[in-house]
């Protein structure tokens, strides 16, 4: 797996609650649903890590080991920490203004989760006051 490039547009889109995590073997692991937030909020809550094998290439946003993250029409490659925070609609402004930059077509990131200054308008979890570390 190549680190580049860090946020690239799919081919295809996928539906709106199923996201792909690939790890550095190129294994593809798919969310759908519900489950994907379950599997978010044990994440967080420490109770049981994301089951997605190693890290492989550069997160776009904290230059830390991460995974490949297909999400809507948008592949980026993200920390699992990272990851949880954007699915939960947790991330801090300085990360949310990062992934605009990048990635504008991304709706997780859009109005209706973020206002233009890059703070979370429903936090599905308490929002870091700074950039967080990498996976834990």
């Amino acid at each position: 797996m190549t680190d580049e490039p860090l946020c690239r547009c799919l081919d295809t889109r996928l539906a709106d609650d199923v996201v792909e995590i690939e790890d550095a073997t190129g294994k593809v692991r798919r969310f759908e649903g519900e489950a994907l937030l379950l599997a978010c909020a044990s994440h967080y809550s420490g109770v049981k890590p994301l089951p997605v094998g190693e890290a492989g290439a550069t997160s776009l946003l904290s230059g830390e080991p991460g995974w490949r993250v297909r999400v809507e029409d948008v592949e980026i490659t993200l920390t699992l920490s990272e990851f949880v925070h954007l699915a939960l609609h947790a991330l801090p402004p300085s990360q949310v203004q990062r992934l605009r930059t990048h990635c504008d077509t991304l709706t997780l990131i859009g109005p209706a989760v973020y206002d233009a200054d890059g703070k979370a308008l429903q936090p599905k979890v308490r929002v870091p006051t700074q950039d967080h570390p990498a996976a834990r």
